[in-house]
């Protein structure tokens, strides 16, 4: 079984295994289908991808989650999306709608009402934190036929199949779970009640859409929350939709309000492949496996080995839509990786906002920006090899300017060269990754340690220059802080220095966290040293986890501002900070420091001296990390901004230090308009 091969899903049909999820995108209008929507799948439908899930779509206002929905709940939306339907299915892939009501989850503001739920239960998302209102049984009924009508609509609007989601703790969801249903009517109590309300959906939609039309499902496999369904009730539930009539089981795990995330780059790639491959075991079906499939070897061998029948990728086909085709076509080099960082996607929507992409700067305006080749070429100098720089020169080299690529050091990365090496970012390397990859295939020149000034860019006789210098590490005007012992978190971070047992990081911001982290986990024990040990029995497993999870230093962070992880997207902190706790980082907030003292090697009165709610207080520290954030590297700027003849633009971190979406979509736009 290969990830090329052809597969069936009822009577469809698809071209190879591997299926785009759905995701709410944001890129509607009223929840009616806009050129934008229809230009963002267009192009993913290009790419490769056998069936495309949109959605989620509401199929009733009540349980609309947001603004930024694809409606279902009217037939005023059909035209709309049979001209997506169209669109797809011209360029060689097959759609289906999921359809979504989001129950107790949704927020009052959204629905104009109180939102309904299994039981009247509060929502654990601390966003919403509402107590929703229990449906009565005639609502139920009410609520199954909306889902009815909207896959009738679905398919008069020329989808191929419909996805239902039970799974993410939305409404059937919350039906299905023990920490939200409890009913004591035949739509609750024991697992078998508490399916009822989802098999008479399931057979609710199947009268309207007939015996013939696929119908997929996507279940938790696990919903990560103590008492919870584990993977046993799934394996269980997965054995009542097959009985039920569903033609494919798509498994996502875990739910929004878990306290395990499912799609942080912390999470292990293919962690839980392990649930849908125990759930394949146990039914006929088609089993599709999904999150945390960020690498083309383990979305090729989660097919290949026979833990999936497909997989459902989502983020990463936002960052690149050609990536099924590249990898069918054995093009891995030249896949632009999704970093699962969330910046653009999750972290806009949770703060209802559209999707953009941290990698990929067309993400939402593909039916805007069309790269196409200057008529004039121009001779173009980029002075910086970060992200800015780099996506810069590879746009400028895409419309067919002759580019020229200068950074004073002896790799290409700028500041994500150090800010993939905290543990759990290494993804953070594959843009440049693939920025190098395009650069070389373009044939940009590219000059390494070629530090340039004034001089240097009037003897060029360049006609565009394109300042990308990035940033320095800002250091605080501190008592002995040029003492040997004191280093900035990219030389801890690298190893270019040595970094003691007890350590005081100097802010509290995304680098000093994710520093500490770092910190914390050198020293510890490789998992298979671990399982070493527990097989043998030289260690129990409580013991060799421990040593997997932390080293033996004693990190303190001290931050000025009154809480931590302040620059980290929402969708992330939260993951962060309950690492720190994991990891027993001591945190003093709210502080000025004011001293940096270091008496002789291995004093005890070596260490920090701070003053905090009036009080002086000391910590202890054989290292003292500084992590206080950057200033802009703009000296190159200031001496040619005054050069004649000269079409002259500053980006990225130049310009102000941010992130890596801002850094790559100002480095796109400068390309684009030069």
């Amino acid at each position: 079984m290969k990830i090329s091969d052809p597969i069936k899903i009822g009577k469809l049909e698809l071209k190879n295994r591997i299926t785009m999820a759905a995701m709410d995108l944001g890129y509607v209008d009223r929840g009616f289908v806009t050129d934008q929507l229809v230009s963002f799948y267009e192009e993913r439908a290009k790419g490769g991808v056998s069936l495309i899930i949109v959605g989620g779509c509401y199929t009733e206002k009540i349980g609309r989650m947001w603004t930024g929905m694809i409606g279902l709940d009217n037939d005023q939306f059909i035209p709309g999306l049979k001209r997506l339907a169209h669109l797809i299915h011209e360029n060689g892939a097959k759609i289906g709608a999921q359809l979504l009501h989001g129950g107790g989850c949704c927020h009052p503001f959204f629905i104009k009402d109180q939102p309904v739920s299994a039981s009247p239960v509060r929502c654990l998302n601390k966003r919403i934190a509402n107590i929703a209102r229990e449906l009565t049984p005639g609502e139920i009924q009410e609520t199954i036929h909306n889902f009815a009508s909207a896959s009738e609509r679905a398919k008069e609007a020329g989808f191929d199949c419909v996805e239902i989601i039970s799974s993410m703790g939305y409404l059937i969801n919350q039906f299905l779970s023990p920490l939200t249903n409890r009913r004591k009517d035949r739509y609750g109590g024991d697992l078998h009640g508490r399916m009822t309300f989802m098999l008479e959906l399931i057979a609710a939609v199947r009268e309207k859409v007939g015996q013939d039309y696929p119908l997929i499902i996507k279940i938790s496999g696990d919903e990560l929350m103590p008492g919870g369904n584990k993977l046993q009730e799934h394996i269980e539930i997965a054995g009542a939709l097959e009985k039920a009539g569903i033609d494919a089981i798509s498994v996502s795990p875990g739910r929004h309000d878990a306290p395990i995330s499912v799609m942080s780059m912390y999470i292990p790639q293919g962690a839980y492949l392990f649930l849908a491959e125990e759930i394949k075991k146990e039914v006929c079906v088609p089993v599709i496996a999904g999150n945390r499939l960020a690498s083309w070897q383990v979305i090729k061998q989660s097919v290949e080995n026979g833990q999936a029948d497909l997989v459902s990728l989502g983020r990463p086909l936002i960052a690149d839509p050609e990536l099924p085709n590249k990898i069918l076509e054995h093009r891995y080099d030249r896949i632009r990786w999704c970093l699962s960082c969330n910046q653009g996607c999750f972290d806009n929507i949770v703060n209802f906002k559209p999707v953009a992409c941290t990698v990929n700067a067309r993400v939402g305006s593909e039916h805007i920006y069309k790269i196409q080749k200057t008529r004039k070429p121009r001779k173009v100098m980029v002075v910086g090899g970060g992200p800015a720089g780099m996506e810069a020169a590879r746009v400028c080299g895409l419309r067919g300017h002759q580019v020229s690529l200068f950074e004073k050091g002896n790799r290409l990365g700028g500041q994500v060269h150090y800010a993939s090496m905290p543990w759990g970012r290494s993804e953070l390397r594959n843009i440049i990754a693939f920025l190098e990859s395009e650069l070389r295939s373009l044939e940009v020149k590219i000059f390494l340690n070629r530090k340039v000034n004034r001089a240097m860019i009037t003897s060029e006789e360049t006609e565009v220059v394109i300042i990308a210098t990035g940033a320095k590490t800002h250091m605080p005007l501190t008592k002995g802080i040029n003492n040997p012992h004191v280093l900035s978190a990219a030389e801890a971070l690298s190893g270019e220095r040595e970094v003691g047992q007890q350590v005081a990081i100097i802010g509290g911001g995304s680098v000093g966290c994710e520093t500490a982290i770092h910190l914390a986990k050198m020293g510890n024990t490789p998992p298979p040293n671990a399982i070493f040990l527990m097989k043998n029995r030289i260690a129990d497993m409580d013991q060799a986890v421990a040593k997997t999870v932390r080293g033996p230093r004693k990190i303190t962070i001290l931050g000025k501002k009154r809480v931590f992880g302040i620059g980290i997207g929402v969708s992330t902190k939260w993951v962060v900070l309950d690492l720190l706790k994991e990891l027993g980082i001591k945190l003093i907030n709210e502080v000025e420091v004011e001293e940096i003292k270091f008496v002789a090697e291995g004093s005890p009165e070596n260490g920090l001296v701070f003053s905090r709610e009036g009080q002086r207080q000391f910590v202890r520290a054989d290292t003292v990390v500084i992590a206080t954030g950057f200033e802009a590297e703009e000296s190159l700027y200031v001496q040619v901004k005054e050069l004649p003849g000269i079409d002259l633009h500053i980006i990225g971190d130049a310009k102000h230090p941010r992130n890596i979406l801002d850094a790559v979509h100002e480095g796109f736009d400068a390309g684009y308009r030069i």
